[in-house]
């Protein structure tokens, strides 16, 4: 058996990291967005995005909120006091370049499958990356 190691040096910053959850009676879904950022500014939270999390529950909308590591604590304290629910909170790390880009499926299937195959190790305990998995690049365009 034949181990291959790829190195890929990508710029990324060390951060507090939040998997925040509000149930959906507690929210006016017409104005979730806008009050879940005027909660984030107000906490010092710095990016904002909807998260997919593997045992999503419907009665609840998650979210993933970054922060400075000094503001992690004060700004989960006071997301907390707002109704959120604290998932998960760590340090973590997050890229700063998401413009990686695939030139078919095929290449995203195969680095998927890296992906879930580096997470699978025993000895891995996360896996970060700053691939957009969403698009694909024509191969027109390279």
């Amino acid at each position: 058996m034949m181990l291959t190691i790829i190195i890929i040096i990508i710029i990324i910053f060390r951060c507090g990291v939040m998997i925040l959850s509000i149930s959906n009676e507690a929210v006016n879904r017409n104005t979730l967005m806008e009050q879940l950022m005027e909660d984030a500014i107000e906490a010092n939270v710095e990016d904002v995005e909807f998260s997919c999390m593997d045992d999503e529950d419907e009665n609840e909308v998650f979210f993933k909120a970054i922060c400075a590591i000094p503001d992690l604590s004060k700004a989960s304290k006071m997301l907390q006091s707002k109704g959120y629910n604290i998932r998960k909170m760590e340090i973590g790390y997050t890229p700063i370049d998401f413009k990686r880009t695939f030139p078919n499926e095929n290449a995203k299937d195969e680095f998927i499958e890296t992906l879930n195959g580096l997470r699978n190790l025993d000895d891995i305990t996360n896996v970060w990356h700053n691939a957009d998995l969403t698009t694909i690049v024509s191969s027109s365009l390279e």
